[in-house]
């Protein structure tokens, strides 16, 4: 400590170091340390001093500050350090649960785990085995089991219990952990068993209903259902017979239809019940199903009867749109379409032209047009109306259909136009790839190219080099090179990165191309060069490496993830294998040394795009082996109509176009928060700019709820955004 005061520290002062958070603690085991000597103004001095660590395990502040004694603390705190005392940790080995029980019934089970840390478990340390999956649930009587003894470091031990099963058919998680309590939960969890209480089931037996009704008509209709369960439907456990197609619909007036008696398992019963035609000509599902309502829906469902009320028909007729746009601007386009079926299209039954090709997409700007006028049978609708070429380059279709809305599409497609938004190019400048390779072995490589179009190459618009001859092969360990930084038109960008040699003597094909995945291949190839692959020298060993849990080539939703295992195998025991290594897309994610010859990674929130999984290994001769597959991950369809309206709205604020981010939102939300972006307008760029890619919470026919987090002083700040249908049958923004 320095003094910065104007008077002398000394002893006889009783001038001293004592410990903070909290203050006058003897956590360490002591509380003043004494002046080593008189301290001048302006003079340090250094205390030097032994502590002692707590006796139990946990996380402790060691924080200091200087007193003089029966006057004041005074001056600077010490940083605070936290402090860990010993290392809790488990690994789960085995557990005994049967996967169905009787409701309200005892059953002895057993879960087993290792004592994988540097602490010794004691009952007097309060370390228990403790329920999971929720935290500290009471689902099966308990959520603590006792220490049966002492587990020193290394150990195993087994709980063997009872618990009772819960009074409540259902379907329950068994699944526990090691805690210290007071401390800490530590340790991986037991095996999630998802444990079956009681069995509900039923058969479909009958119906009868019309397969054809007017709007508005009542009729009476019967279906029949057996009971295979071993449970006795009962109204007053709740069983009824439930609407399906969709699940809880009211389309027939009705969702729920009461049980007329009991009825035992291996019994049938027949709900006869009256139901009402939607008011709305189109076609309807008609499909019931059992249901315990608030625990669950089971059993098979009726045979769906589709009725039909009215037929909606139309003929597509013409269409003038350009085939080549700027990105960013604005277009005008019409599309023209007859009316071939027997009712009228009107705006108030929400008759619209709507956007294919992926269905309800918003690559335009919109996913609906709204009818001009009333459309009588014969009659024809020309849709006037302007699209907004997407901001990033490419080739997009352009297709429309008749649809109803909360009905049906109908009718023929418009033509599909597949229309140019900018230009992707790019020329083979030269490469470095050696011509002879050793089988298994990897070398470092390059390919330039030269970006000659009109599009600047940036990674997260997935601009790669990617493989050819055969394209997409796999032929050197992977298919994709990434970009490491943007590449504007008429500069040049050199691709350094490694291949690993086939496992097959032979000769094969080095070429190269550029790509703009899930838009096109661009530009020359790069030369093709041949490379004549040679076996491993004598005495080389033969090292072998497998990568697990990966199918190659598969193909998986944005933020899912997947279990990796790579495993290392040397034909010669005597042999060992200091080093395996699991890398995606060339950056190290896992490593073990020391001899282990098995590595797991677990790979969790995959981005979008193409990536290479490559396992590697090494010998202590030098010897290396590796394996490679690739996953290609892609917007789940469901959220595209979202994405593109948080795009457009995330491009609205950017550009400081306030009305055009209030037009993507409800009538409710712009009131809120027209006022919010007047004051911060300015600073939404920088905020919307750091949202992650949305995470759908949940979705139905007429609203959404996505999550986004960005980083916030250090912190990760989350999001919900509630989306709407408006009037018109488009998504919007309702809250965030």
């Amino acid at each position: 400590m320095q003094n910065v005061g104007d008077t002398t520290w000394n002893a006889g002062s009783l001038y001293r170091l004592g410990p903070q958070a909290p203050q006058d603690n003897a956590i360490w085991g002591v509380s003043r340390v004494e002046l080593p000597g008189p301290v001048a103004p302006g003079a340090s001095a250094t205390f030097n001093f032994s502590v002692t660590a707590p006796t139990a395990v946990g996380i402790y502040n060691f924080q200091w500050r200087m007193v003089q004694d029966v006057v004041e603390w005074f001056g600077a705190y010490t940083e605070n350090v936290a402090i860990r005392d010993g290392v809790n940790d488990a690994v789960f080995v085995s557990q005994s649960v049967p996967s169905t029980m009787t409701p309200g019934q005892p059953v002895a089970v057993s879960v087993t785990m290792q004592n994988t840390g540097n602490t010794t478990w004691t009952p007097g340390g309060q370390y228990r085995l403790g329920a999971q999956n929720p935290e500290d649930n009471t689902t099966w009587g308990t959520a603590r089991v006792e220490l049966p003894n002492s587990v020193t470091p290394g150990e195993t031990v087994t709980f063997n219990f009872s618990v009772t099963a819960p009074a409540t058919i259902g379907t329950y998680n068994f699944q526990w952990q090691m805690v210290e309590e007071f401390v800490e939960w530590f340790g991986a969890a037991g095996t999630n068993v998802a444990v079956k209480d009681g069995v509900n089931n039923a058969a479909f037996v009958s119906q009868s209903a019309l397969a054809a009704t007017a709007p508005g008509q009542t009729f009476p209709v019967s279906v029949t259902m057996r009971n295979t369960g071993t449970t006795t439907w009962a109204a007053t456990s709740l069983y009824r017979l439930g609407s399906q197609n969709a699940e809880d619909n009211n389309t027939w007036g009705v969702n729920r239809i009461e049980l007329p008696s009991n009825v035992a398992p291996g019994e049938s019963t027949t709900f006869n019940f009256n139901v009402t035609a939607p008011a709305r000509v189109g076609v309807y599902n008609f499909q019931w199903q059992m249901v315990q309502d608030n625990v669950e829906w089971f059993g098979d469902f009726s045979t769906n009867i589709v009725v039909t009320d009215g037929v909606n028909s139309a003929l597509f007729v013409s269409q003038v749109a350009p085939n080549v746009m700027t990105p960013g601007q604005t277009y005008p386009v019409t599309v023209t379409m007859t009316n071939t079926g027997n009712t009228t299209w009107t705006a108030g039954n929400l008759y619209r032209l709507g956007s294919q090709n992926a269905q309800d997409n918003t690559v335009w700007g919109l996913g609906r047009v709204e009818l001009p006028n009333e459309v009588a049978p014969g009659a024809s609708a020309t849709f006037n109306f302007n699209v907004v070429a997407p901001t990033t380059t490419g080739t997009y279709n352009f297709q429309w259909q008749m649809v109803e809305d909360f009905v049906e599409w109908f009718g023929g497609y418009s033509d599909n136009v597949a229309i140019k938004d900018g230009l992707n190019d790019a020329a083979f400048v030269s490469e470095s790839v050696p011509t002879s390779m050793v089988t298994g072995r990897t070398y470092p490589v390059s390919v330039t190219l030269q970006n000659v179009g009109t599009s600047t190459w940036v990674s997260n618009s997935l601009y790669r080099l990617g493989s050819q001859n055969p394209q997409d092969n796999n032929t050197w360990g992977l298919g994709r090179v990434e970009l490491l930084a943007p590449v504007p038109p008429g500069s040049s960008n050199t691709f350094n990165f490694t291949v690993t040699a086939p496992s097959a003597v032979g000769a094969y094909d080095f070429q190269w191309r550029m790509v703009q995945d899930f838009v096109e291949w661009f530009g020359s190839f790069a030369d093709d060069v041949q490379v004549t692959v040679q076996a491993a020298p004598p005495n080389s060993g033969d090292l072998t490496i497998a990568l697990n849990g990966l199918p190659d080539g598969d193909t998986v939703y944005e933020g899912s993830g997947a279990y990796i295992e790579a495993f290392a195998q040397e034909a010669d025991p005597s042999i060992s294998i200091p080093t395996v290594q699991i890398a995606i897309d060339g950056a190290v994610v896992a490593s073990a040394t020391h001899g282990a010859s098995r590595l797991r990674y677990n790979w969790v929130g995959i981005g979008l795009g193409m990536h290479t999984v490559t396992a590697t290994t090494v010998d202590e001769n030098g010897v290396s082996a590796a394996a490679t597959k690739t996953i290609s991950a892609i917007i789940d369809p469901q959220d595209v109509p979202f994405r593109g309206v948080l795009d457009s709205f995330k491009s609205s604020l950017a550009s400081g176009n306030k009305s055009a981010a209030l037009a993507l939102m409800s009538s409710s939300a712009q009131e809120t928060y027209g006022p919010i972006f007047d004051a911060l307008l300015s600073n939404m760029p920088q905020i919307t700019s750091a949202w992650s890619q949305p995470r759908r919470l949940s979705l139905d026919s007429f609203s959404a709820e996505y999550a986004v987090t960005r980083m916030s002083d250090g912190s990760l700040v989350a999001y919900v955004i509630s989306f709407v249908l408006d009037g018109s049958g488009n998504w919007v923004i309702d809250s965030m």
